[in-house]
Order: C-alpha cells, then structure tokens, then sequence
C-alpha cells in the first residue's frame, strides 16, 4: 500500500494545499529555506511520494548544480523547484531529458514574464543552462536513481534566478551571472508576481515531460532547441574533443563540434567553454 503524505509548509501567501490545487499536483512541499530541493524530494521519493511530487523553495543553503558544482540561491532573489518522474512513466534512456526541461523550462519562464507585461528571450547553453543576452538565469539539474520499474525514480530541478541578489553575484560568476528582472522589461510592481508566475507555467509543462524522454529528441523540441542553442557558431573549448566550433545540437542530445581541421565530432558529456569566457 502507498504512503500517503500531507501537503505542508506555505509559499507566497498560500499554503502547499492551495498550490497543489491550482498546479494539479498530488503532493507539493513548500520552503521558505531548505538545504536542496532536490535532496528532500529524493527523501520524499524514498519513502514512497508519487510521480508530480513539488518541492518548491525561495533559498537553498545548499543547492547544487551539475557536476557538484554550488548553486547560489539567497533568499529574496531565486526560485528552486524539483518534480518527481517517478515508475514505468520514465523510459529506461533519458539521455534527452535535461534538455526537454531545458526547453520547457525556457518556454515557461518567457509566458510568465509576458502574462505580466513584460518580454524576455531565453536560450539554451548545452547542455542545462537557461541564457539571455546578458548572462545565466537558471540551470537544470536531473538525478535518478535506479530501482527497477516502478521504483525508478528521476528528480528534475529547476534554479531559476529571479532577481539580481542584495550582496550581488558571487565574485566567479559575477561576470557571467544575471535574473529575470535584469533582462525583461516587466512593468512597475509586477516583480512581485514573478515567482509564482514562473511556477505556475513550469509545473504544468514537466508534467507532460516523461512521456516524451526518449533517446531522440521529438521533432517539435528539437527544432525549439535549435532555435534557442546559444552555442551554435561559437569557437568552444571542450573537455572531450578540445577546441573547434560548436555546430548545433544533434537529435540524440549531443553537441556537434567542428574541429580545426573540419571533422565533426559528438560531444555527450563534459563542461564546454566558449572562447572569451570564464
């Protein structure tokens, strides 16, 4: 028999009851602080929370990105989300997964800031990071852990940073770090609603992502992702191939980078660096 867990905590004026009602989640989470939104919904999955599961937090005080790296999220000034795709929902490849969230994610946060007034396009850094023309603005983090058909479970976080923090960026992401408010042109007092705004788009939008995780991007995401790749052109620096000139991003998921003496190489894991940036 399934656990049954209780909605808890408050975010924004309405308690987690409220905001599983208006996302049709069975089961939301809320924080004001909490060290990872990502490691509480693996605890919560462990101990047998459903698939659609939220956790949502305005702070993480330990909050991680890809590859260990730390996740700055101070109160006041981002957004932390993690949903549960849990079971036989998930298809054993999920290789194209990050970046169906990121394109989701991306399409979420400029409906939010239009629904208030504002416009904002957002772009896709290969392979999980959320872009505009002056900096970073969020990032996806994927974790599963293998259990065996309905006991597999994959959490998605989402970072989202909404305004530019009180003490500023961290000073070795200072120069390439910026937020929502920073880049869109929201009127007067509606930075307010820019959280929930957020939210309310992205929920929906991972809900229906499970079922489209497979080792081939479909169709429509990836011509969405071609159109967002901030990449493409741009000389790079790889960690699996070394230098060359990213060249788009292949329907497996792979990055496709041009090497000097023009051979096309896939890149599928690893940090990229473009020229001229930290």
């Amino acid at each position: 028999m399934q656990a049954t867990f209780p909605h808890s905590g408050s975010w924004r004026g309405r308690t987690a009851h409220e905001w599983a009602r208006l996302w049709r989640a069975p089961l939301v989470e809320a924080h004001s602080g909490i060290a990872s939104t990502n490691a509480r919904l693996f605890e919560l999955s462990r101990r047998g929370a459903p698939a659609g599961t939220v956790v949502i937090a305005d702070e993480q005080t330990c909050g991680r990105g890809r590859r260990g790296r730390r996740w700055h999220s101070p109160p006041g000034s981002s957004l932390s989300l993690s949903y549960l795709m849990a079971g036989r929902q998930l298809p054993r490849d999920v290789s194209t997964l990050p970046l169906l969230i990121g394109v989701q994610t991306a399409i979420a946060v400029e409906r939010a800031v239009q629904a208030l007034g504002g416009a904002l396009f957002v772009g896709l850094k290969w392979p999980n990071d959320l872009v505009t023309s002056g900096g970073k603005i969020g990032g996806v983090l994927c974790e599963r852990a293998l259990g065996g058909g309905s006991e597999d479970r994959l959490v998605a976080g989402v970072g989202i940073n909404l305004a530019r923090p009180a003490r500023g960026y961290p000073k070795e992401i200072e120069n390439r770090a910026s937020s929502i408010e920073e880049e869109a042109d929201l009127p007067a007092g509606k930075e307010k609603s820019l959280a929930e705004a957020v939210a309310g788009e992205l929920v929906p939008a991972l809900g229906v992502l499970a079922a489209l995780a497979s080792p081939i991007l479909p169709a429509e995401s990836w011509r969405e992702l071609r159109k967002r790749d901030s990449l493409a052109g741009l000389p790079v620096t790889t960690e699996a191939v070394g230098a060359g000139t990213a060249r788009g991003i292949h329907r497996d998921g792979s990055l496709l980078v041009e090497l000097p003496m023009g051979e096309l190489r896939k890149v599928r894991s690893g940090g990229v660096r473009v020229h001229g940036y930290s």
